[in-house]
């Protein structure tokens, strides 16, 4: 009896220890499992429906630990992960120091190099449209990204505590900011927000202690909670008219805080919404006193105080954005629009006058990109921002929500533009030299093209070809060259606000 108890305990170790062997097999065949490179293991792989990774070696570290290089390519997407450990990257949370996404993919997958803590760069191509959340969360080592124009999508926490990022341009794509997309990136000292963003996400750059500047641009109709809490060197905001309510924690903690500038339309101020920012001097309020005091302010714990003792400026009247026949600025405020520059008196008229607006309190960014939206805004706005009485849309890809609806149906009633196509617009395009002289062109209405310069690359049936010879012949531009004119290149913004300061204002 007691021979075949011991034989039965036996079989059940032998048992036991099998199972244990067959899971521990599973998980080192399994996609994920296993990780090691230094065995040779798993050098590449599959990490989308067409899409590729393969690893090469790319020395070592000081430990002496080997480092390696990432390609991924394919076409498509990559795929999404709940979490990094799920993935079948062998990447995660490993050696890789070099990343570089080939032209062909898509979309960089949900997880895809979350806690890569040693990434130290990476190359997206302009085919990517898509970053899915928590990308590359905790990637703490990565120090610069560029993120292509063609990305419409970031996902929340895509780029949640990439602490040693120092700035960032968002692509004129996007839509909106989404929750946690920047947090708690604590080196990060200036963001420019394109005018295509209608929405900022709760947290979305909270903790981003270094953030010295920030513009949110007109078309932001929201801003979430804590958006911006502990953001400890901001000094100034402008909230855009468009907001109505400023949530709970906005600005929290954010001690630097000298000045901020609120719209009339705001209708309630949430707990603590200017927390702890008791450096806030002054609060520009474009309504009048009787307006502020119907404005619902929580002030549970005294949490809004630095806000309410600060010192108030009204509004003459209820505001709204600054009116075209605003004066130019006696002085320069923007650190990268020097005296020598062509554009500085353009840029401090367009400034003055409406037109457009820095980036930041004290950058203009002239060499940033400007997409047709933003070009025919600006020369709606410098025409007097009249709506248009008879014209309809029909465009689909242009909606009464966006910043520049008015603008685009102004210019269609004015003959300005005709779109793209029969019903699309192109907002978040690029705006190119022969596009920006031929709104200009009709929006003045000329007959005639009195130039007879002629430019190899400016064909006679070009639809721009009567705009670019009345351009030139007005001064508003030269061609780049004595044959060529380039009108396929992009406008900068510096150049854009010039051809409509010396067809407008001169």
């Amino acid at each position: 009896m007691q021979h075949e108890t011991v034989n039965n305990v036996k079989r059940a170790g032998k048992q036991v220890l099998a199972f244990v062997l067959t899971l521990l097999l599973l998980w080192v065949l399994a996609p994920g499992g296993g990780r090691s490179f230094a065995d040779g293991n798993r050098m590449s792989g599959a990490c989308g429906e067409h899409v590729t990774w393969t690893l090469a070696e790319n020395g070592t570290d000081s430990l002496g630990e080997t480092t390696y290089r990432l390609t991924v390519s394919g076409t498509g997407a990559m795929y999404d992960y709940e979490y990094y450990s799920q993935a079948g990257y062998y990447w995660a949370n490993s050696q890789i120091v070099s990343a570089e996404i080939e032209n062909g993919v898509t979309g960089i997958g949900a997880n895809a190099f979350s806690y890569c803590d040693n990434l130290k760069t990476v190359t997206i191509p302009d085919s990517v449209t898509d970053i899915g959340k928590e990308a590359f969360y905790q990637c703490s080592r990565l120090a610069e990204i560029s993120i292509p124009n063609n990305v419409a999508h970031i996902g929340s926490s895509a780029f949640d505590s990439c602490s040693r990022l120092t700035e960032l341009r968002l692509p004129n794509r996007l839509t909106s900011v989404e929750d946690h997309s920047f947090s708690f990136c604590s080196r990060l000292t200036e963001i420019v927000i394109p005018d295509s963003v209608t929405g900022i996400g709760a947290s979305a750059f909270a903790g981003c202690s270094s953030l010295e500047s920030v513009a949110i641009p007109d078309s932001v109709q929201q801003i979430g909670e804590s958006a911006f809490s502990g953001c400890s060197s901001l000094a100034e905001v402008v909230i855009p008219d468009k907001v109505k309510s400023i949530e709970y924690y906005t600005f929290d903690g954010c001690i630097a805080l000298t000045e901020v500038s609120i719209p009339f339309g705001v209708t309630e101020i949430g707990e603590s919404a200017f927390g702890f920012c008791d450096s806030l001097a002054d609060v520009h309020y474009a309504g009048t006193e009787e307006q502020w005091q119907k404005i619902r302010i929580d002030n549970r714990n005294y949490r809004n105080d630095p806000l309410l003792q600060a010192h108030f400026h009204y509004g003459d009247d209820a505001g709204g954005p600054d009116k075209p026949d605003d004066p130019v600025p006696d002085g320069n405020p923007f650190t990268d629009v020097l005296e020598s520059d062509y554009f500085l008196k353009p840029v401090l008229w367009a400034v003055g006058r409406g037109i457009t607006k820095g980036t930041s309190p004290t950058t203009f960014s002239p060499s940033g990109s400007c997409t047709r939206a933003q070009a025919v805004t600006f020369l709606w706005r410098a025409a007097g921002s009249e709506k248009a009485e008879n014209a309809g849309n029909p465009f689909t890809d242009v909606h009464e929500s966006d910043y520049y609806y008015d603008a685009v149906l102004w210019a269609i009633e004015n003959d300005v533009t005709r779109g793209m196509t029969a019903d699309t617009f192109g907002p978040a395009l690029e705006c190119t030299r022969g596009q920006i002289v031929t709104f200009l062109y009709r929006s003045e209405a000329e007959l005639q093209a009195d130039n007879l310069m002629e430019f190899e690359d400016v064909p006679e049936n070009a639809y721009y070809s009567d705009a670019v010879k009345w351009a030139v012949g007005r001064n508003v531009t030269k061609g780049t060259s004595d044959t060529a004119f380039s009108p396929d290149d992009f406008c900068t913004r510096g150049q854009i606000v010039t051809f409509l300061y010396r067809a407008l204002a001169e």
